[in-house]
Formats: C-alpha cells, sequence, structure tokens
C-alpha cells in the first residue's frame, strides 16, 4: 500500500513521486516561510499531479487565517488587498466574455464564486449588474468583502452552504480547484 491517497481524479493508487515541497524547496520557489512539507505526485493512470498527504481542515483553516492575505509569518501574500487592481480588471474582462451565454434567456443572473478569496470577482459580478454571492473558508475574507466592497461572502465550503432554492445560474472558481482535497466531490456539487 502506498504511503500516499489516492488519485483524487481516478482512484488508483501508488502515485508516482515527482518532488518534495519542504521548506527548503518552497522558499526558494514559492515563498518564504512555509511551514508545511509536502509531497507532489502523479498519478501512473490519469496523470493528474496532486499532494501525496491528506490535509487535514485544521491545516487548510490555519493555512488561509488572515495572515495568508496579510503576510504574517511569511506565509501567502505579502498583502492581497494591494493586487486588487490587477484582479479586479482580469474579473471584469472574464464577466464581459461569459456574460452572452450567462445572461441569455435570463432577466437576472444569479452567481456563486466558490473560493472567493478577498470578493473582487463577487463585486465585479454585481457591478455588470448579476446577483453575485461568495463562499471562502476564511472568516477574514468574508469580512474584508463585507466591509471593502459591500459583497456578500459566506464563510465555509459549497458543502456548508444552504444553496437557496432555484439554485444559482453561474458557478465559479477562479484559482480554487487546485487548492481542493477533493475537486472531483466540488464540481459534483456544483
Amino acid at each position: 500500500m502506498s504511503a500516499y491517497r489516492p488519485c483524487t481524479l481516478c482512484g488508483a493508487e501508488d502515485p508516482t513521486v515527482l518532488y518534495v515541497c519542504d521548506e527548503d524547496f518552497v522558499s526558494r520557489l514559492v515563498y518564504e516561510g512555509h511551514r508545511h512539507a509536502y509531497t507532489m505526485v502523479r498519478c501512473r493512470r490519469c496523470e493528474l499531479v496532486y499532494i501525496g498527504e491528506t490535509v487535514t481542515d485544521e491545516l487548510l483553516d490555519e493555512v488561509y487565517s488572515a495572515g495568508y492575505y496579510q503576510g504574517r509569518d511569511g506565509d501567502g501574500f505579502h498583502d492581497y488587498s494591494a493586487e486588487e487592481a490587477k484582479y479586479r480588471p482580469r474579473f471584469a474582462g472574464r464577466i464581459e466574455r461569459m456574460a452572452p451565454w450567462v445572461e441569455e434567456g435570463r432577466s437576472s443572473v444569479r452567481v456563486l464564486d466558490v473560493g472567493c478569496a478577498l470578493g473582487w470577482f463577487v463585486a465585479e459580478a454585481n457591478k455588470h449588474g448579476w446577483a453575485a454571492e461568495g463562499v471562502d473558508k476564511s472568516p477574514y475574507c468574508r469580512e474584508f468583502a463585507k466591509e471593502k466592497l459591500g459583497a456578500t461572502v459566506h464563510t465555509g465550503s459549497l458543502a456548508d452552504l444552504d444553496v437557496p432554492s432555484p439554485g444559482y445560474d453561474l458557478v465559479t472558481l477562479w484559482d480554487t480547484i487546485e487548492h481542493l482535497q477533493e475537486p472531483r466531490e466540488m464540481m459534483r456539487l456544483a
């Protein structure tokens, strides 16, 4: 039996080890101060690359705390909120490209952005006239979105959300799916 978890896409066991992301490796290639070593593996059957270890909800809560977005302890972004001018136009462009397909035949559009971070896509979608909400693990993100953007962001995951009837017309996961422990389950829920 492999020391690593089965593939999150096809379920195959015994993946190939690509590299170990220890503190030295990560500090050189991603950002300094990362405290959690993990192993990147590739499925021998479908070739999906994923983290070989099981990542607990407690660890994810620690990683995606306010410090992740504010650069405390050297984790995550130096100051994610300072990158708003970079992300908002990007999201506005995505909305512009999606609008003809999303709006067709609808008098209103309900949107949910899963893993919405500070809520910039939610704010841009609302600005466009859509009824947008977000969901993110981080209570910091919810508070930021509410206070700075007037946006509705729920704390938790899509599985935790009480989805209103009739649901959403569009569900987005911008820069999110690669962070998920079980991406296949997330796609099923979406």
